[in-house]
């Protein structure tokens, strides 16, 4: 079955590829959360299996494509094989709102990313590696955009199983908590703060192009 021909909201189906991903649950989550992302649906998108070494997931431009035309770029989300640490579970048995907001959280650093050129994401990359105020900033601003684009239920249901239901190291966990915004912020968030409230680095989250 190609699902790509059931989501009429992606305009070009060649923009989306799949690479080693073999469980069809995870190509139907993906595709469900980048629904609900409209900015990124024209944008060349690879979802990527393979072995991680230190990391369960993560979203990267494909630096290379920046050089040329904006319609040129292309971004990928990597998924881990498994949940690292120290349990391996495999990605495919995670509950359907778990890695939803997985995903979505890694579907909001890409938005984060639309307004950053080649020289920027350069940037963008050397700060998140050297300030880990930078790296705070960025993290959270990914679950604010998904929070933004209707699914926060789906981040506190990661965060609640991250952070209470797995066996992830405590170290993990730890990282987690000070990077990431906790369950009480997300549903302050939705329970009405000020959109003004969401403003870091002096950019607007809502507007990322």
């Amino acid at each position: 079955m190609n699902y790509l021909e059931e989501c009429p909201f992606i305009k070009n189906m060649s923009t989306i590829r799949f690479k080693n991903v073999d469980d069809p649950r995870v190509k139907k989550i993906f595709l469900k959360v980048l629904s609900h992302y409209k900015p990124l649906q024209d944008k060349k998108i690879d979802l990527v299996q393979r072995r991680l070494k230190k990391t369960t997931m993560r979203a990267q431009p494909v630096l290379s494509t920046f050089l040329g035309g904006k319609h040129n770029r292309r971004y990928k989300i990597e998924m881990n094989n498994s949940v690292q640490l120290p349990n391996h579970i495999k990605l495919e048995e995670l509950d359907d709102e778990v890695l939803y907001g997985w995903l979505a959280h890694e579907m909001g650093h890409l938005m984060d990313y639309l307004r950053h050129g080649f020289f920027g994401m350069l940037k963008y990359g050397l700060l998140y590696l050297a300030s880990s105020n930078y790296r705070m900033g960025a993290e959270r601003r990914a679950d604010l955009f998904a929070i933004e684009y209707g699914m926060s239920d789906q981040i506190l249901a990661t965060k609640e199983y991250i952070l209470e239901k797995s066996n992830l190291s405590d170290k993990y966990k730890a990282r987690i908590r000070k990077y990431y915004m906790s369950a009480d912020e997300v549903l302050m968030m939705v329970e009405g703060e000020e959109k003004e409230e969401l403003r870091m680095d002096d950019v607007n989250i809502f507007d990322p192009r």
